[in-house]
C-alpha cells in the first residue's frame, strides 16, 4: 500500500482569509481520493499562505518531518499544482528536492487524468 502526505493551501487574499471551509474542501477531496485508491495517509498539512515561495510554516514542517524521517511517504498529494506552488521554478526545485528523499509531488488532478497513473499501479 502506498503511503502519502496530504497538503492543502489557500491564499492569503481577502476572499480566503478566515474561511476554513476552503481548506477543508481540499482536505476532504484528498481524503476521498485516498480512500478510493487505497492510499494510507501518514500526515495532513495545510497552510493559509501565498504560493510564491515554500516559506510556509506547515510546508516547512512537512519537509522537516520527511528529512528527519519523523514521517515516511511515497508521495505528497495536493489537489492541483497551484495549491503546491504558484511559482514554476520553485515547484520544480522542490519536486527535485523531494525526489532526493524518494518522495513524489503529485496533483490528484494529474493522477485522475492518468498523467501519473503509474503511481497507483506500481
Amino acid at each position: 500500500m502506498k503511503t502519502v502526505l496530504l497538503y492543502a493551501r489557500v491564499d492569503t487574499g481577502a476572499d480566503q482569509v478566515g474561511d476554513p471551509s476552503l481548506l477543508q474542501k481540499q482536505l476532504d477531496e484528498l481524503k476521498d481520493f485516498c480512500a478510493e485508491n487505497t492510499l494510507r495517509v501518514n500526515g495532513v498539512y495545510s497552510d493559509v499562505h501565498h504560493g510564491a515561495t515554500f516559506e510556509r510554516e506547515r510546508f516547512q514542517e512537512l519537509l522537516n518531518d520527511l528529512e528527519t524521517e519523523m514521517v515516511q511517504a511515497d508521495a505528497i498529494l495536493f489537489t492541483s499544482w497551484d495549491r503546491f506552488s504558484r511559482n514554476l521554478d520553485s515547484a520544480l526545485l522542490m519536486a527535485k528536492r523531494l525526489r532526493t528523499l524518494k518522495v513524489k509531488a503529485l496533483s490528484i488532478q494529474d493522477v485522475k487524468s492518468n498523467l501519473c497513473l503509474t503511481f497507483l499501479t506500481k
